[in-house]
């Protein structure tokens, strides 16, 4: 967080912040008397930073300057099923379709059309298997399943 001071102004003595106080500061006094650092957000949501900045001659901004951000640092999940039933021996006996499900715990969700489409596996073998798939959700993480 950075701040300048106006034009022919005296310069910025400190700026002053909170990170999701239990009660919105009102003033540049209710903010806490420390430099002002946000170096990490430790949970997802949607999150508040309020701030103020004091000049050299003691003059405060006012209002405060109050802004939400919204966080996912949550990997979205991905997992594979086949939807068709082996035969009476455990084996498949034909194509088996695999189907794909995807979801986010974030809050950002998965976007329409970021889960994969269904895949077909034909041929005989041990060997016939899904190829893995991925899925991003809004925040841009990614899974590999």
């Amino acid at each position: 967080m950075s701040a300048t001071d106006n034009a022919g102004g005296s310069g910025v003595f400190q700026t002053r912040c909170a990170l999701d106080p239990a009660t919105p500061p009102a003033s540049f006094a209710d903010l806490p008397d420390a430099a002002c650092s946000l170096t990490s957000v430790a949970t997802n949501g949607t999150h508040a930073i309020y701030a103020a900045s004091e000049d050299r001659d003691n003059n405060v901004e006012s209002p405060l300057v109050s802004r939400t951000f919204k966080l996912d640092a949550a990997a979205p999940t991905i997992a594979a099923a086949a939807t068709t039933q082996p035969g009476a021996n455990g084996f498949y006996t034909g194509d088996v379709v695999v189907h794909f499900t995807c979801a986010d715990t974030g809050d950002s969700g998965i976007p329409a059309g970021s889960c994969p489409p269904d895949q077909t596996l034909t041929g005989v073998g041990l060997a016939i298997s899904s190829t893995p798939r991925t899925v991003t959700d809004a925040a841009g993480n990614t899974r590999r399943n």
